[in-house]
């Protein structure tokens, strides 16, 4: 018993020893930063937040690894006859009722997506947050430019969904945005399912077992990509193009024949992931790199050299058809996001175990169960797992680590939930397989290869009882809805603008409109970024989100841009004051004070007029 249990007493040493020196892992503060922010105030350096996660995940994991690996007799798992990811098992696509089962429970994400109830989606709109959804297409639509319209704050395709549906529809509003937020998340559920597919065919069990395994993982982990807050989900909008991404690194990864198609398009997702949103185009291309690295380990040349194809292919095309400027404030913009997040939205990760730390020492002691469970399948002898197998929990692994960086660079409740995905996803799939060997052992199994258990009626009956459950106990969820879902889902996209308003906001435009009439652009100096969307108008500069000037980065650059495009009138102060710190843009905002004056105060928003 004792021998059993030593790998879990070294792991919880090592976990107090994290927690007591998080504290001493510290480097000094950059004394060069000129951007004020929580960080700047405390003179805490941003790189502590990264060097503190990973102390704390991987020094407990390590040990944990080792004391495994003794335990297990694998101590020379890098050679070549105990390698733990030698092929001994070819993957197999031969289940037919797997793919009936799958069938099933994709046109059940279509079900529940028809059964919202899309009229409550016609709310108060999030000034700040779905201005950035708002504002840019209005700019790129103006200007017929790219880059060079708007500083983008997430990523050109990101906050340029509205021009990807004004390019179809010649129009879009704000209620077609909720609607594509809705429906990436929709999408999110069919990768979820195909990626859980991909997970149950490699395992090593029984298979007539698979189907009802499929089932029960799908309806466990269905709901990491929901419909009530989709910007905060565990899988929110932005994962979408991750996960695609994920499903074809397995495709490739997996296949031993060499598919030229999958491989190129596999490094396309280089370039693609970039301009989709940053922060997931840098985790796609770290992942991307851990791919080609491994490909040369394991000899894998050809798909090596198509992979690598792909992303050059992609980034040549870039290269090759935009204009030069587009393309070096593309790499401005990059650079600029990546240099100056931290320090502008920085919030201290909490100290593990520290009061008021509860959610976010959740989130890293389940990061490390994920770590544990990984290990576990991948070394231990005892569990018999697939080469397949364990190639997909080290993506989900590795993809659960990239994504907490989201978490480290703004220690919040919703950047802690949206980066929550995948070491959720993968802890669900490990207790449940670790519950399938516990049955398989004890033979609680035996009556499900009975015929009745294992044909495609049946299926789908489950997929149909828990399913309808599901849509029943669902927040804004009615069978009824499906009958008339295109009304539905007309009612939010054609939904008026002041449907989104409360009176005062309503009250203020019409009343800022009327002065602003002859003004051919829109230039705020507030986080009430929505405005040139309701104005109908194009902001007077990149800068649309104030908190983007910033002293020594963009603010020259805002400047030489307002003298040329000046308005009569400027939103100067509002209600809402998130991110736009005047300390951080001082030389602007003796810019504006030299050449505007109050002008008029409408409830809470302070209009000043050009002198």
């Amino acid at each position: 018993m004792m021998k059993k249990i030593y790998p879990y007493l070294i792991l919880l040493l090592c976990l107090l020893i994290s927690t007591l020196v998080w504290e001493y892992i510290k480097i000094p503060y950059n004394e060069e930063n000129l951007i004020y922010g929580e960080y700047s105030s405390k003179k805490y350096n941003p790189t502590n937040e990264l060097l503190r996660f990973t102390f704390f995940i991987f020094f407990p994991l390590l040990f944990f690894l080792i004391a495994v690996l003794r335990q297990s007799n694998t101590a020379n798992f890098f050679s070549s006859k105990n390698f733990f990811l030698k092929r001994e098992v070819n993957f197999s696509n031969k289940c037919n009722n797997l793919n009936i089962v799958t069938f099933y429970l994709i046109s059940f994400v279509f079900i529940d997506f028809f059964s919202l109830d899309f009229n409550k989606y016609i709310s108060q709109v999030d000034f700040f947050h779905e201005g950035t959804f708002l504002v840019p297409p209005i700019n790129t639509i103006a200007t017929s430019k790219l880059w060079l319209s708007t500083m983008y704050d997430y990523g050109f395709i990101a906050n340029n969904i509205g021009s990807i549906i004004y390019l179809f529809f010649d129009n879009f509003t704000i209620g077609s945005i909720k609607f594509s937020h809705l429906l990436w998340i929709a999408l999110n559920k069919l990768l979820l399912i195909l990626i859980a597919r991909k997970i149950i065919l490699s395992l090593n069990i029984e298979t007539n077992y698979k189907p009802i395994f499929l089932i029960i993982f799908v309806f466990t982990i269905i709901n990491l990509a929901h419909y009530h807050y989709p910007r905060i989900s565990p899988f929110s909008p932005r994962s979408f193009l991750y996960l695609l991404f994920i499903l074809f690194a397995i495709d490739v990864l997996l296949n031993q024949k060499r598919n030229i198609f999958m491989s190129l398009v596999l490094g396309f997702f280089s370039l693609v992931s970039i301009i989709w949103f940053i922060d997931v185009g840098f985790y796609t291309n770290a992942l991307l790199v851990i791919i080609l690295v491994y490909l040369i380990f394991e000899k894998e040349f050809s798909k090596f050299f198509f992979v690598f194809s792909g992303i050059i292919l992609g980034w040549l095309i870039f290269f090759l058809f935009l204009p030069s400027q587009e393309i070096q404030e593309f790499f401005f913009q990059t650079k600029f996001i990546i240099s100056i997040s931290d320090y502008l939205l920085g919030i201290e990760y909490p100290k593990p175990f520290s009061e008021g730390s509860t959610r976010f020492t959740r989130a890293l002691l389940l990061i490390t169960l994920a770590g544990i469970f990984s290990i576990n399948l991948l070394f231990y002898n005892r569990i018999s797992v697939s080469y397949e197998t364990k190639i997909i929990i080290i993506l989900l692994f590795l993809s659960s680590v990239l994504f907490f960086n989201s978490a480290l660079m703004r220690s919040d409740t919703p950047h802690i939930k949206y980066s929550s995905g995948f070491y959720t996803y993968l802890v669900f799939f490990s207790v449940l397989f670790y519950i399938y060997c516990f049955a398989e052992k004890k033979n609680f199994l035996k009556n499900l290869k009975s015929p009745i258990f294992n044909n495609k009626i049946t299926y789908l009956v489950v997929v149909v009882v828990i399913g309808s459950f599901y849509i029943m106990m669902g927040e804004n969820r009615k069978i009824n809805n499906i009958f008339n879902f295109y009304s539905n889902i007309n009612n939010l996209l054609v939904a008026k603008n002041d449907s989104f308003l409360t009176s005062k906001q309503s009250k203020f435009i019409r009343e800022y409109a009327i002065i602003t009439k002859k003004d051919k652009c829109v230039q705020i100096f507030t986080d009430d970024i929505s405005m040139p969307f309701f104005l109908n108008k194009p902001s007077c500069t990149q800068f649309y989100i104030p908190g983007h000037i910033v002293n020594g980065w963009t603010e020259d650059k805002f400047i030489n841009q307002l003298k040329k495009n000046m308005p009569n009138y400027i939103l100067y102060s509002s209600p809402i004051n998130w991110l736009a710190n005047r300390k951080n843009m001082p030389t602007a905002d003796k810019f504006i004070k030299n050449n505007y004056s109050i002008y008029k105060k409408i409830e809470q928003w302070e209009i000043y007029k050009k002198n």
